[in-house]
């Protein structure tokens, strides 16, 4: 054998040795988690927990609604790309990518803002009822509808020029909605409990309907397809409704109850904070047959959440509470100095 290839043998039997003494150190690339776990952290410089969330998942931006602006972090990295001004007020955000606009509602002010999402300037200021919350946009209709929670209505504005275009009396304080993208807006009746089905094209109720023996607690969702609606119940359930037949179908047993939910149509799935600071994952297997999957724990308590269709990840704000101070004749409990965070789950 000639002097190159004894070194070729040489040199080959050193790796293959590196591979083996690698493999026994236990150096090996460690294997990617199972199902659903955090993928990336991004800090968020503030004391007050933000009251709104979106992500924009073909741009890779965050939006994330805080008492005196909208905080625009890249979903990547988590560096900020810009902040958008806005009254100081407990703020709802919502966006509507094909109009290459974003929504932010001003409870304070009683109105709701359109922005550019290239340049966050705000194209027009439009007037919605008392304390509107989370504004939600109809791409069927290009209308996007606020819940007034004092005003006790919904009031419904044409996105593209600000222009109200109506008002649907509740009769009582609204909860949380969710919009179908096809006319239809779902909103909950916490004292009735029930769930109000609000057509924003003829801008009337089309239905209401109660969910008892259940009771309406927090998080709802919608499947356009299937026609079902995913509400986070007191008692640790998830009911599924027909919006339909006006009936709940089924019920998916969690651990503790629910904090917020997202359906997920890229995959079929519906994901649910829960109380036990867990991402539950549930998937829906027919329009009545669903799975769960997993529950993920998460690291601090986490309420609010946010879906990326594009990556099929899900955004999640978490801080830590400190020991309760009094102030005053109050007692409040300020988040833990650098704690507040935003948490990226994926597969």
């Amino acid at each position: 054998m000639d002097r190159r290839k004894r070194l070729a043998f040489t040199l080959a039997g050193v790796g293959f040795g590196a591979v083996a003494v690698a493999a026994a150190q236990g150096t090996k690339p460690k294997a990617k988690p199972a199902g659903f776990h955090l993928v990336r952290t991004h800090p968020i410089a503030d004391a007050q927990i933000p009251s709104g969330l979106a992500v924009d998942g073909a741009a890779g931006r965050i939006y994330v609604a805080r008492s005196v602006d909208v905080l625009v972090m890249d979903t990547a990295t988590g560096k900020e790309a810009a902040t958008i001004p806005c009254p100081e007020s407990r703020q709802g955000i919502a966006l509507a990518p094909e109009l290459k606009l974003g929504f932010a509602s001003h409870s304070a002010t009683g109105s709701l803002t359109g922005f550019d999402l290239a340049s966050g300037s705000a194209i027009f200021d439009a007037k919605t009822g008392e304390t509107p919350t989370q504004p939600s946009f109809d791409s069927s209709l290009k209308r996007v509808a606020t819940v007034d929670q004092k005003g006790c209505d919904v009031t419904v504005i044409d996105a593209t020029n600000g222009n109200v275009v109506g008002s649907v009396p509740l009769g009582a304080p609204p909860g949380e909605a969710a919009g179908d993208g096809k006319g239809r807006l779902y909103v909950a009746d916490p004292q009735k409990n029930e769930v109000i089905a609000v057509d924003l094209k003829k801008l009337e109720i089309a239905k209401r309907w109660s969910i008892a023996p259940l009771r309406l607690g927090h998080g709802i969702a919608v499947d356009p397809s299937t026609r079902r609606l995913f509400l986070g119940t007191d008692d640790e359930q998830l009911a599924v409704t027909s919006v339909e037949s006006w009936k709940t179908v089924t019920t998916v047993v969690l651990r503790r109850e629910v904090h917020a939910c997202v359906f997920d149509p890229g995959t079929q799935t519906i994901l649910a904070t829960t109380g036990d600071r867990s991402l539950s994952v549930v998937h829906e297997d027919s329009a009545d047959k669903y799975t769960v999957v997993e529950h993920a724990v998460t690291e601090d308590d986490v309420k609010l959440l946010a879906l990326d269709g594009k990556t099929h990840e899900v955004a999640l704000v978490a801080w830590k509470l400190g020991p309760k101070e009094q102030r005053g004749e109050i007692y409040v409990q300020p988040i833990v100095e650098g704690s507040l965070k935003i948490l990226i789950y994926g597969k």
